[in-house]
């Protein structure tokens, strides 16, 4: 059940980022979209923090 909601927090967040980046930069392409997809809460909480001061989506997904 723990792995249920997990998985539907990660859902809600990607959905979450995906809207944000739409609305800042157009609609993302079907690989950042497949990307955000499948990341987990981590990784998307990390995305969605860089979203906030981000002129990019380079800046956003930027290895660092």
């Amino acid at each position: 059940m723990a792995q249920g909601v997990a998985q539907g927090v990660a859902q809600g967040k990607a959905e979450t980022l995906l809207t944000m980046l739409g609305r800042r930069f157009g609609e993302p392409s079907a690989e950042t979209i497949s990307r955000i997809r499948t990341a987990g809460v981590e990784t998307l909480d990390r995305w969605i923090l860089r979203f906030v001061d981000a002129s990019s989506l380079d800046e956003i997904f930027a290895d660092r």
